[in-house]
Formats: C-alpha cells, structure tokens, sequence
C-alpha cells in the first residue's frame, strides 16, 4: 500500500536529476524508433466510452500531438459508441504509433475491472509510455493503478466523472474517498474548463501536484457557415445520455410548454445508458397527462447524480457547485517538475 500511495515525486527524481532540465528519463522507454525526435515523448490516453464531450476532448489532443511529432496511443472501451466512434476511431487509428486498443470498461467499479487493469497493465508495459494520460474517473482510475510503467507521468482530467455524484450520498462519499486516495498517484491534474477545476479542490482537497486549466480549442473548418434550414429544430442537445445531463428535464419543459400552447421543437443527438428511459420519456410527454414522464421525472431528482445541474433552480443553488468559484491555480505542495512543463508545453493543438 505505501507503494502504491507513495508521492509522486518520487517517480520523477530520475526526470528531475536528469542532464537537461527536461528530459524524460529513457530507462522505461528506451531508445527512440526510427524517424522520430529524440525529444518526443510516448502518450498513452486511457478512457471508458468514446462518446460525448470526453471523446471529443481527446481526439482532438491526440490529433494535436501526433501533428506535433509525439507517438500516441489510446485504450478505450470496446462496449459503447456504436457505428460512429468506430468510425471516428478508424479514422483515427493510422495516426496512432503506438496504436488502437479496446476492451471492455465499464462505467460503475466491479469485477469487471480486474481483467480490464490486468490488460491496460500488459498493454502498458510493452509501450513503456512516457506519459499516462487517464480522462474521466474511470480511465483516470485505470491509468493511475497500472504499475507497469513506474517512471511515466500520470495526467488527471476529470470531465467531471466523479465531481458530479450529489454530496451526502452514500455511492458519492465511496467514489470521492477513491479519488483521495488516487490524487497522491497524480503528477498532473490537467483540468478542460475552470468550472471542472473549482469542483475539486472543495471535495477532495489540495492537489499534491501541478495544476493546470488548459480548454479545448476548435478548428478553421468548425467556423464553416450553417445554411439554416426551413424545419430547423428550436434546440438542438448534443452528448452522452446520462442523467447527470438532466435531458428528462428538457423533455418536460417542452411537455409544459406544448399544453401551455407553445410549440417548441428540440433535436436530441446522443448516445448512453439514458437512450431508452428517455425515448419513452418523449413518447409519454406527449399524452395530456404526461405521467410516465413525471414518474421518470422523479426518478431523476432521486438519483444520486442529480446534485444542482439538474436541480430546476440551477446550480447557483449550491454553494459548493459555484459558477463564480475562482478556478484553482498551480498551488500544489510541491513544485511543477521539469516533465509535467514538457508535457504541457507540446499539448495545446497548433
């Protein structure tokens, strides 16, 4: 257990003491393939579903890294993202040195995630990757429990993950008490928005390590114009199908707005473990009485993802859940290593 829980600078002393201020030390990696900088470094992205913002955020780093020279890799779950993730990921796959791998990850902690820890830990090893770069709770979990790579960075993005679960809720105090611990295995928490940075240091405390905000940019061809089309949808919903997203909610407002006479229309484009529930949600808000939407409704607010994001009185309800939080800036307990610096500065898309 102390090996396990041992500060991560103790993994970068060899880093730190190395010549050159920020060279990677090369014991783990070895030496560099043909036709690559010596001073690139190995990136292995580890994350559950390829779905939603999360899978966005990622393709668009390793899309940025791998034009930068580095050689990355992801491991994602094989059980979710449907035609299109495989697709995206097709596409994708040429680009990746050090290649593609999918396997079973599922979203809530069991025995399933013993032979998914035991293949990222093979898969781990034989890349010998510089950098270990977990996105979401469960990914981050699975990046920072491999012991097979003792001398690699280990990168934390939340995406939320388990900042979402309500507080005062049994399965949100176990998941939190997780991400405690998890937090001394982390040599960098690498956060997508300043609100997802000022969720953490209230529930799990002071990073031990560098903190950093670095957001997601966009590309030339996404300012491309939109023709508006004559049967354009009022609202458009576009992510993961999960009730932390309060998509029942939406359902129901459009319900009250169409008995109260307005005709709102919404297109809703997404996949997750809320597809059905909330296909028989549109169909049961369309009866004048609407209770199959209001049963669904209730459950909803009883779960315990539901916290203020989908309190109908939004999150301003909740002192711990602040917008105006000021988001966290490097005040680690230790200082930012030479590595995490590096890494950093080679992550940004041109």
């Amino acid at each position: 257990m102390s090996n396990l829980l041992r500060p991560a600078a103790s993994r970068l002393a060899a880093t730190l003491a190395a010549p050159a201020a920020g060279a990677l030390s090369t014991a783990a990696s070895g030496p560099p393939q043909a036709g690559f900088d010596p001073a690139s470094l190995k990136i292995l992205h580890i994350l559950r579903a390829p779905l939603g913002g999360l899978f966005r955020h990622v393709l668009d780093v390793a899309h940025g890294q791998c034009q930068r020279g580095h050689r990355v890799g992801l491991i994602v779950d094989s059980t979710t993202g449907g035609a299109r993730a495989e697709a995206i990921l097709a596409d994708l796959a040429p680009s990746l040195e050090l290649g593609l791998e999918r396997t079973a990850i599922a979203r809530e902690l069991g025995p399933s995630d013993l032979p998914a820890l035991r293949l990222i830990s093979r898969r781990v090893k034989l890349l010998a990757p510089d950098v270990l770069h977990g996105h979401g709770a469960k990914g981050a979990a699975l990046a920072r429990l491999a012991l097979s790579a003792p001398h690699a960075i280990r990168v934390y993005t939340p995406h939320g993950g388990s900042l979402v679960y309500r507080p005062g809720t049994f399965i949100g105090s176990f998941y939190r008490s997780l991400e405690w611990l998890l937090k001394w295995r982390t040599d960098l928490f690498l956060f997508e928005s300043s609100y997802a940075a000022s969720l953490f240091r209230p529930q799990m405390g002071r990073p031990p390590a560098m903190v950093r905000v670095v957001h997601n940019g966009v590309g030339d061809a996404e300012f491309a114009p939109v023709a508006l089309r004559a049967d354009a949808a009022d609202i458009v919903c576009v992510g993961e199908l999960q009730p932390v997203k309060a998509i029942d909610v939406l359902i129901e407002a459009l319900a009250l707005l169409k008995r109260s006479g307005r005709r709102v229309s919404t297109a809703i484009a997404g996949e997750g473990p809320e597809s059905a529930p909330l296909k028989a949600l549109r169909c049961g808000s369309k009866s004048p009485t609407g209770s199959a939407s209001s049963a669904a409704a209730r459950r909803a607010r009883r779960s315990p993802w539901d916290g203020c994001w989908s309190s109908p009185h939004g999150p301003s309800r909740c002192p711990m859940w602040s917008w105006k939080r000021r988001p966290l800036a490097c005040r680690s307990s230790r200082p930012p290593s030479a590595a995490c610096r590096r890494y950093l500065g080679r992550r940004r898309t041109p």
